[in-house]
Formats: structure tokens, sequence, C-alpha cells
């Protein structure tokens, strides 16, 4: 494999008439080095790496910066640096389209820059704007994959674009096809494993993107979730690795194990200040009951970040912290900042701002509690909880019906299917 990675890249310099010093799209061990830092989200690491790289490939730079660019706007969603900024996603596009040189990195970069700028648009509020990226650089990986079928790199962006269309609903698909992208979930699957075994730069990046969507669009299963584990433990420095295996294990009601990976997230001067840390582990607090702890994590998280995401979310949640202590006054107060403060790009402050306007107080605290414990994975104490309440003291047949079904599917995950039929009839 060295070899033959060795020789395509002879021939990269060899065909595109530069010098080695001279090819723009040399990946060179230095640039492999401010990649990897940049991914881990150690980007001002990676930035002094590229300052600091004598023989320039100029796409390469490019390239790393604009991904730089990325990982900090969707981590800090720094609105100032996002209009300051925007305008170099088409000059960096511009420069490397105008290079015109036969080469596969070309057109993949100039995709990678307009997804950079999707996702970051898109967690931004601007969805359209972020789709239209989308389907720029899925039409020049296409035209890429056509020219060089055999270069790697294409296939982990085209991989995960695969997997996104193809797992977009049935009456949704009239849009894929006015629009003339194809998706193909086994195929996606299949392009993303075979960069991870193959490619010696991208292997770890496309390893994740499996990883994700296998959690968040796919299903994830026992076998997956130990590799993850395994993975994991293999890039334990990686923040960006570590905050994805975290938030996957709490989709999956594994908050406990998620809080030890969370306890041991890599900080320090050289990586980017990350609140959504101090926002996952007050989640599993609030799941277990403990709520002061809880309520000190969101206010941590709210004084630490600047964006405008999960700000009604946080805010519901330490409605929450108050309300099942008692505190009514101090719920109240952070209930009416939910509909004031923060936006609804996400489906979780959605959610929040229709809480808010059902008048939550009106709900069942012991089930409340036990619901919060089972999605954290905390089966024994919303069992527990769920034992104290006697169905004749339940109100309406809303609680009722809330409570058949929070009891049935606790017992079904506990292993008791019978009971858990009994309960949900």
């Amino acid at each position: 494999m060295k070899t033959v990675i060795i020789l395509i890249l002879c021939f990269f310099t060899s065909s595109l008439g530069f010098s080695k010093a001279e090819n723009p799209f040399l990946f060179s061990k230095d640039y492999q080095k401010a990649y990897l830092e940049i991914n881990s989200m150690r980007i001002d690491n990676g930035r002094q790496m590229l300052m600091q790289i004598k023989n320039k490939s100029i796409a390469i730079d490019y390239y790393l910066q604009d991904l730089a660019d990325m990982v900090y706007l969707i981590s800090s969603e720094d609105r100032l640096y996002f209009e300051k900024n925007k305008t170099s996603e088409n000059q960096r596009v511009e420069f490397v389209k105008n290079l015109n040189l036969k080469s596969p990195y070309s057109k993949f970069i100039e995709a990678e820059i307009h997804l950079h700028w999707a996702f970051v648009k898109i967690k931004l509020g601007y969805d359209i704007a972020g789709a239209l990226n989308i389907i720029k650089a899925y039409k020049l990986l296409v035209e890429n994959q056509k020219l060089y079928p055999h270069f790697l790199p294409n296939k982990k962006s085209l991989g995960i674009l695969h997997i996104l269309i193809g797992a977009v609903p049935q009456n949704y698909t009239w849009v894929t096809n006015m629009i003339r992208i194809k998706g193909n979930v086994a195929l996606g699957i299949s392009e993303l494993n075979e960069v991870a075994e193959k490619d010696p730069i991208f292997n770890v990046e496309a390893k994740l993107n499996y990883f994700i969507a296998k959690g968040y669009v796919l299903k994830m299963d026992k076998n997956t979730m130990a590799d993850f584990q395994k993975f994991a433990e293999q890039n334990s420095k990686n923040a960006i690795i570590q905050f994805f295996y975290a938030s996957i294990l709490m989709k999956e009601a594994k908050s406990e194990e998620a809080l030890e990976v969370l306890k041991v997230f890599p900080t320090g001067k050289s990586y980017l200040k990350f609140p959504y840390t101090n926002y996952l582990m007050a989640d599993i607090a609030l799941q277990n009951g403990d709520y002061l702890e809880a309520e000190n994590g969101y206010l941590s998280f709210l004084k630490n970040f600047n964006g405008e995401n999960f700000l009604k979310d946080t805010f519901f949640k330490l409605y929450l912290t108050s309300w099942l202590q008692g505190n009514n006054q101090k719920a109240e107060n952070y209930l009416n900042k939910i509909k004031k403060i923060g936006k609804t790009n996400t489906e979780s402050d959605k959610h929040a701002l229709k809480e808010a306007s059902l008048d939550p107080f009106k709900k069942n605290k012991t089930i409340m509690k036990a619901r919060l414990a089972f999605d954290g994975g905390f089966l024994e104490r919303s069992a527990a909880l769920l034992n104290e309440i006697s169905p004749s003291n339940l109100k309406n047949n809303f609680e009722i019906t809330e409570y058949q079904y929070r009891r049935g599917r606790v017992l079904h995950k506990m292993g008791n299917k019978k009971q858990a039929i009994l309960a949900y009839t």
C-alpha cells in the first residue's frame, strides 16, 4: 500500500508538471499533521503548523484553512466571524478551480469547501443556502468519481452524502429526484468503510463519519457500538471523536458510560473552548435526579457559550431542575426566558418552545422524573419512581396513559416482556 501511494503521488507530481515543492495538491506529511490537529479540535496548533510549512501546496493549504474555519464555526457559532469570513468559500473554490489542473484533488477540494460551509450555514440557520451548498458538493463529487474512480478521498464525502440522501423519508424523495441527486445507504456505508480501511490520510475521518451515520441517521447495533468504543479509546486525545462518542452513548440511553467519557474529555490551552460538555453532563445529572448539579452545569454552558442554538432547550431544562425541586417561582422565570432567548433551528429548541406554551406545571412530577431517568438508561431509578405512583391517584386519562406507557417501556427494557405487555394494555 505504501509503495502504491508513493507511485500515485509521483504520478500526480510528474503529470502536473510541478516539482515536489510546487505541487499545489501534494498532501505532505506536514500537511497531514496539521490536518490531524485541526480535526482533533486543536485548530490554533493546526493553523500555526500551516504558517510554518515552507514547501507550500497551496490548494491543500486553502483546504485546511477552510477546515479550520468550519471546526471553529460549528463549535462556537461565532456569527461575527462568519460574516467576516463567509466570502472565503467562493474565493478558495475559485482559486482551486482557476489552477485548471488535472488532479483528483481539484474537484474534491472544491466540493469539500462547499460542504464545510454547508454545515456552517445549516448550523447558523441558513438552511436553504446550506442545502444549495450540499447540491454543489454532491455534483462535484459525482463528476470527480467518474473521472477518478479509484481516488479514495472522494468516497469519504460522497459516502456520507449517499447515506444522508438515501435515508430521506419516502414521501420526500420527490425533492431529491427533482434536483437529480441520488442516495444509496448501502453504497455510502461501503464507501466509508473502504476509505477507513485503505486511505492513509482520511481513514480516521471516514470511520468517524460511519459511526455518526449509524448513530444519528441509521440504527446503532451492539457490535458497531463496541467498535466505536475501541475507536474512541484509540483516539482519546481527539475532542471531536470523544464528543460524538459521548453524544451517541447518551442517545443510546447509556448516560452512565457517557459520563465517564466526559469526565476525561480532552481540554487545555491547545483545544477550542467547548462548553457543550457542560451541557451534556448537565443532561446526565438531570436524568439521574442531581438537580442542583444539573442547574450549575446548564448555567455554566450559558455563561461560556456565545451561540444561539440549544438556548431554549437549556432554559427548559433549567425550568425542570427548579420545578422538580419544588421551586416554582424560579422555574417560571426560566420558563419565561424560553420565549425570549435563542432560535428554533434545532428540534430540541422547537420542542422546548412548544412545551413552554403548554403549561408544563400541570404535568406529573414523578412521571417526569421517571421519564428522564429512562432516557438516560437509569432503569432501576425509573422503575422505582413509577412504583411510587398509585394509578388511582392519577388525575386524568392523559396521566394514566403516560404512566402505563412509561411503565411498559421500563419493564420491556429490563427484559420483563410479559409484564411489559400487561402494562401497555
